[in-house]
C-alpha cells in the first residue's frame, strides 16, 4: 500500500534555506520502504519534472526527519524504514541538497565531453595529398619530420640479364588500359622466377591506400596506391594481409610519360619509397616509376636513399 510522505528540499549550503525556492512537496511510496526507496522516489520525480536535481545522486541525499535533527545533523539512516515519517505537510521530511552531493562520475565525464567536443570544433582537418601530388616543399616536410637524408648516386653496373620480349606500348590508347595489358605482361615475363622465390607479382591498384601513410611528425596524410608490388607469396591468405606487405620487394608506378613534370613524377618516386620503407622498416623496398623514354629506380642503402634515372639504351619501344 502506498502513501504520501511529504518533504522539502533544504540548500545545505544556505543554512537549511529552501532549495531553488522549493516548498513541501510529496511522493508516493510504499508503507514498507525504507529511507533509500524514499531518496530515489525524490530523485526520480525531480528527474521527470525538470532537472533541479540534474547531477545528484540519489544516495548523497541527506535526510533529515526535522529541522532540529538538521540542525544537530543527525540523518536518517538509508536502511531505516519510513514508517510514520512525512505524514503531515506542516511536518516534512527535510532534504538536503549540497553541491558536494554532484555524482563525482557525471561531472568528470561530462568535463570529458564537454573537452572532446571542443577538440573536434577546433581540430583542423588534416590533409591529404596524394603520392602523385605532393610538392616539393611537402615532400621536404615529409623527409625532415622522419629525418630521412636523401643523396644523389651514380647508376651502378648492373650485371648482364637475359633479354625478353618489351612491351609494346601503344600511345593511341588510354593510359589505364595500358596499365592493364602491362600487368599481363608483367605475369607472363616474371611468374616464373618468382614462384622459385616464393615471391607474387601483385596488381596493387586493386588493394587502395595500401602505401598510405598517418604520422604526426607532419600536418598531412598522405594517401595513394602503387600499380604493381612484388612481395612474399602468402597463397590463399594474400588478400586479407596485403596491408602487412610481407616480404615486400618491390614497388613499381606504370606512367606512359614521365617528361612532363619531371620533377612532380620524381618526387612521387621518393615519397612512395618512403612510405614503403615506413611500412615495411625492415626490408628496404625499391621503389621503380616506368616510362616509353625513361625509367627511374630508387633504393635505400646505408640509411640513405638514393634515386637514379635510368636512359635505355634504345629508346624503341622493343628495347625500352
Amino acid at each position: 500500500m502506498e502513501r504520501p510522505v511529504w518533504f522539502a528540499l533544504v540548500d545545505g549550503q544556505g543554512k537549511g534555506k529552501a532549495y531553488n525556492g522549493t516548498t513541501a512537496i510529496k511522493v508516493k511510496i510504499k508503507s514498507t520502504s525504507d529511507i533509500d526507496d524514499f531518496r530515489e522516489a525524490v530523485k526520480d520525480k525531480f528527474d521527470r519534472q525538470g532537472d533541479d536535481l540534474k547531477g545528484i545522486v540519489s544516495s548523497k541525499l541527506h535526510v533529515f526527519k526535522n529541522r532540529d535533527t538538521f540542525v544537530n545533523n543527525i540523518q536518517l539512516g538509508g536502511g531505516e524504514m519510513i514508517e510514520h515519517y512525512g505524514e503531515l505537510w506542516d511536518d516534512p521530511l527535510l532534504v538536503v541538497v549540497s553541491s558536494s552531493s554532484l555524482s563525482s562520475d557525471d561531472t568528470f565525464f561530462k568535463k570529458i565531453e564537454e573537452t572532446v567536443e571542443r577538440m573536434f570544433k577546433k581540430q583542423k582537418k588534416r590533409e591529404c595529398i596524394a603520392f602523385s601530388g605532393i610538392s616539393t616543399s611537402k615532400l621536404n616536410k615529409v623527409t625532415k619530420g622522419l629525418r630521412i637524408i636523401v643523396v644523389s648516386g651514380n647508376e651502378p653496373k648492373l650485371p648482364k640479364a637475359n633479354l625478353v620480349r618489351a612491351f609494346d606500348w601503344d600511345p593511341n590508347r588510354r593510359e589505364d588500359e595500358q596499365v592493364a595489358e602491362y600487368l599481363l605482361y608483367l605475369h607472363c615475363q616474371l611468374d616464373a622466377t618468382l614462384k622459385q622465390m616464393g615471391l607474387c607479382l601483385l596488381d596493387a591498384t586493386q588493394h587502395p591506400a595500401v602505401l598510405a601513410i598517418e604520422d604526426d611528425r607532419f600536418e598531412f596524410d598522405l594517401n595513394c596506391t602503387a600499380d604493381v608490388l612484388i612481395l612474399d607469396d602468402l597463397g590463399d591468405n594474400m588478400a586479407k594481409n596485403v596491408r602487412h606487405l610481407n616480404g615486400l620487394r618491390l614497388v613499381m608506378e606504370l606512367k606512359k610519360d614521365l617528361t612532363t613534370e619531371y620533377s612532380k613524377k620524381e618526387n612521387q618516386a621518393l615519397v612512395e619509397l618512403i612510405a614503403a620503407n615506413v611500412r615495411a622498416p625492415d626490408l628496404s623496398p625499391v621503389v621503380v616509376l616506368t616510362d616509353l623514354d625513361k625509367k627511374m629506380r630508387a633504393e635505400e642503402t646505408n640509411q640513405c636513399i638514393q634515386i637514379h634515372p635510368l636512359d635505355p639504351i634504345n629508346k624503341q619501344p622493343q628495347d625500352a
